[in-house]
């Protein structure tokens, strides 16, 4: 039971690591050029050597197995498959709706629950969105955040993508409270383990455009994705209201490709649990995103 929830933790960190970056809309700062560590990112030396290592593992196994199911399965598959880990990720935000005072989106994601364990045919369909449930995500470093903790040093964790010590903890807590992974039946490390190759990759392939978009126009892509992350982890703490001047200054976090000084802007961006595999699929075909727009 403890090596399935390390597991579990460490894979449920990598799902959410698009999640988490690329789910708000912001405005990057103006950049500035500055030498050491940026501020907020004491440990920048050692993130960015785990950033590298990530890629190459990303690049070697993740894009590869995640681009291959895209392929392999039929879309109407992959968004059975989404459905369903899409559902069990209900009773986490549930809990860290109620935490959080959010009482009535707390209930929001109770109905979506129930309605598609229920008449969803265990979430195999989103019944509950067309009657007015809308999906919204939460986790227990935001909850964290709302209690006016604050984020602390920035952290990019070796497969599991940006964090700060904070979110990290409150990924591990999400893990230990997650009702679904408490669950105790005959072969349950089957079902456990399909839930998370699953959601690992049903998650990697919705956000290839975005990340091949940033990988393409930001001059370093680790500082880019680093402000991007705490931006909008920030904004989500103060429910989309945050003042971007009270942030910390990191340099090199354009867009434009023009060098450092240019200010960009991201547009709105679909969060990758609540992508549909069909707009998946058009954006892959497309070769575009609107994501990420340069400041005319």
């Amino acid at each position: 039971m403890r090596r399935r929830t390390a597991i579990i933790a460490l894979a449920a960190a990598c799902s959410t690591l698009p999640n988490s970056v690329l789910a708000q809309d912001v405005t990057s700062q103006t950049a500035t050029n500055v030498s050491g560590p940026a501020a907020g990112d004491p440990w920048e030396p050692m993130n960015r050597a785990f950033f590298g290592v990530s890629n190459f593992v990303d690049k070697l196994i993740f894009r590869p197995v995640a681009m291959t199911y895209r392929r392999v399965l039929p879309r109407f598959v992959r968004t059975a498959a989404h459905n369903v880990v899409s559902n069990l990720e209900e009773p986490g935000t549930v809990i860290n709706d109620a935490l959080q005072g959010k009482f009535k989106r707390s209930a929001t994601s109770s109905a979506r629950f129930l309605t598609n364990t229920t008449i969803g045919v265990a979430g195999i369909f989103d019944v509950a969105a067309p009657m007015g449930f809308v999906k919204h995500d939460n986790d227990f470093g935001l909850t964290l955040g709302k209690w006016n903790l604050e984020a602390g040093p920035y952290l990019y964790v070796p497969l599991a993508g940006p964090s700060s010590v904070r979110d990290l903890t409150g990924r591990v807590v999400d893990t230990l409270l997650d009702p679904i992974s408490m669950l105790e039946f005959r072969d349950d490390h089957y079902f456990h383990t399909s839930r998370i190759a699953i959601n690992v990759l049903d998650t990697r392939v919705a956000v290839e455009p975005q990340l091949k978009q940033l990988d393409k126009m930001a001059v370093d892509p680790y500082a880019s994705l680093r402000s991007i992350y705490l931006q909008s982890r920030e904004s989500r703490v103060q429910d989309g209201v945050v003042d971007v001047d009270a942030l910390p200054d990191f340099p090199d976090s354009d867009f434009s490709g023009d060098g450092a000084g240019a200010t960009t802007e991201l547009g709105p961006i679909v969060e990758p649990p609540l992508g549909d595999p069909a707009a998946v699929d058009q954006a892959a075909a497309d070769q575009k995103t609107p994501a990420l727009q340069p400041v005319q």
